[in-house]
């Protein structure tokens, strides 16, 4: 059953292996309490592509190693304040055509087989974030 909140740009799972997915929630699909929710303020359209690339991307992944914890057989736990603590790179402003631009090109990396969608993820967010490294990012 959803939960009666409002539709978030993004969804993450709460429960994982290996590493978290990030989804961009093209759809408008409400909440399963399976996934927490992301949610840009209103006026900034495009932050939940930019977000959702980041937080896929390699240096979103080590971000997210940094604030996650591990169970047994290496299932990971996120919580909503695990986000929040994580660092995160200067998000460039795109209009609402680059942000569709986008998030037509993540969803066409969906179809791509897993090693070569990250080496994609990775070279789109250099493209965005340009010299934005990981030690750039802040807290």
């Amino acid at each position: 059953m959803p939960e009666n909140r409002a539709v978030a740009d993004i969804w993450a799972a709460v429960f994982s292996r290996e590493s978290v997915k990030f989804i961009l929630n093209t759809s408008g699909a409400r909440n399963l309490t399976c996934f927490h929710g992301l949610y840009a303020k209103p006026g900034y359209v495009h932050l939940p592509p930019l977000m959702t690339l980041s937080l896929n991307s390699s240096n979103g992944r080590r971000a997210f190693s940094q604030v996650n914890r591990f169970y047994g057989d290496r299932l990971n736990k996120l919580d909503p304040k695990d986000v929040e603590d994580m660092p995160c790179p200067v998000m460039p402003n795109l209009g609402q055509t680059e942000a569709a631009e986008l998030t037509r090109k993540m969803a066409d990396l969906e179809k791509l087989p897993l090693v070569e969608r990250t080496a994609r993820i990775d070279e789109l967010a250099a493209s965005y974030f340009g010299t934005n490294t990981r030690s750039d990012w802040s807290g």
